[in-house]
């Protein structure tokens, strides 16, 4: 029998070598250059992922509508649209979408306050309060810090300031790569269990390249009971509950430390 002597190889997967440009940057397969030497991969090391942080804080059907009503009766609803808000300029547009004209046409006008612990209020005023609620399709207001939804009162506490730091962290799947012995297996809300090779935290700022590096290999590595080929290995970002996370045209890099046997 030959004896076997296992070799290291460093790749790096990257979106802008997707197989295919049908496939998108956050969901898609590469072919490696040298698949002929990855036969009998016992072990994989994820090594460093980059991407870069594009994510908004307020997104299009699912955090982007406020409902305000007046004395129990619905007077608007305001749309915020999709990008990266700063607080005090999120603020500014909910106060100019609601004018006095919206509030029934009796001169109330929207109010904000801020309290010296950074957390704020706001109310319906004309010379007196108006009971001022938070409609339930209000998908705004757990960002904004108001639970919803809000039956009418004078002043509308907010728990916190507006919680603006978008996307906490992305879920890096690979079923070729990830299905042996996984980093974190999590279940999406139909019970599907996922591959996933890290858990990358956001912590750059908006449209800064964000890097992730193992700090522990052992923790980070993936081991195969039966050693396998890799040809081509797919690539899958995901948010907490198992939905592809969209990067546009963004690049992602996975870079992969690859254990394999051959023979001598």
């Amino acid at each position: 029998m030959k004896n076997m002597s296992i070799l290291t190889r460093t790749v790096t997967i990257s979106s802008d070598d997707k197989d295919s440009p049908s496939m998108t940057n956050s969901n898609f397969t590469a072919t490696l250059a040298s698949m002929q030497d990855l036969t009998n991969v016992t072990k994989v090391i994820v090594s460093q992922i980059m991407v870069r942080n594009v994510f908004y804080n307020v997104r299009t059907g699912i955090n982007d509508t406020l409902n305000l009503y007046r004395d129990g009766v619905l007077d608007n609803t305001l749309v915020v649209p999709e990008g990266f808000w700063e607080a005090n300029d999120l603020i500014a547009y909910i106060i100019a979408g609601f004018p006095t004209a919206m509030f029934g046409g009796v001169g109330y006008e929207l109010n904000i306050e801020i309290q010296p612990n950074g957390k704020w209020h706001m109310y319906l005023y004309n010379g007196s309060y108006g009971m001022l609620g938070i409609g339930n399709a209000s998908t705004l207001a757990g960002l904004l810090g108001f639970g919803y939804p809000q039956l009418p009162v004078d002043h509308i506490y907010a728990s916190y300031w507006p919680d603006l730091e978008g996307l906490g962290s992305l879920y890096i799947m690979s079923d070729k790569v990830g299905s042996g012995n996984l980093l974190e297996s999590t279940s999406n809300q139909q019970g599907k269990v996922r591959s996933c090779l890290a858990i990358v935290p956001i912590v750059a700022e908006f449209q800064a390249l964000n890097v992730w590096r193992s700090l522990d290999s052992e923790i980070d590595s993936i081991y195969y009971e039966r050693p396998r080929n890799l040809s081509s290995i797919d690539i899958r970002i995901e948010n907490d509950v198992g939905t592809i996370v969209d990067i546009g045209n963004t690049e992602i890099k996975v870079q992969l430390k690859i254990f394999y046997s051959a023979k001598r």
